[in-house]
């Protein structure tokens, strides 16, 4: 069974893992979910898909899947984590701040134009040398 980790634009430098019910299939990292948090249901990122082995507790589903392509890619995670370790914001609030302000709802090949114009490669290698 799989258990989902999904970062939200919040100032908790937290992540909070949910099922992924009758997404299991095609959930992955770097693609936006609508998950129950708290009273209300919130949009957040996944960074990571294990399976559940060593993680103890009662956790609720994912609501829906939002893309069916990720948005960020593995370069884009390592960036963001250095971004919040050194700018003090979440590792949430550093992903969204990288995708701007994407629509929710867009078609396949409105989505992959928006993503070459919003979402490009960062180059967080000479950013990572230079304050590292």
């Amino acid at each position: 069974m799989k258990i989902v980790e999904v970062a939200f634009d919040i100032p908790v430098d937290k992540t909070f893992y949910y099922l992924p019910g009758k997404f299991s299939d095609n959930i992955q990292q770097g693609v936006r979910v609508r998950v129950p948090f708290g009273r209300q249901n919130k949009t957040g990122i996944v960074v990571s898909v294990k399976n559940r082995v060593n993680i103890e507790g009662d956790y609720k589903e994912i609501i829906k899947v939002y893309d069916d392509i990720p948005l960020l890619q593995e370069e884009h995670f390592s960036l963001a984590s250095v971004i919040s370790e050194k700018h003090f914001s979440s590792l949430g609030q550093a992903l969204f701040s990288m995708i701007g302000g994407l629509p929710l709802k867009y078609s396949a090949s409105v989505g992959a134009d928006l993503l070459l114009k919003r979402v490009m490669k960062p180059s967080h290698q000479n950013y990572s040398k230079k304050y590292l």
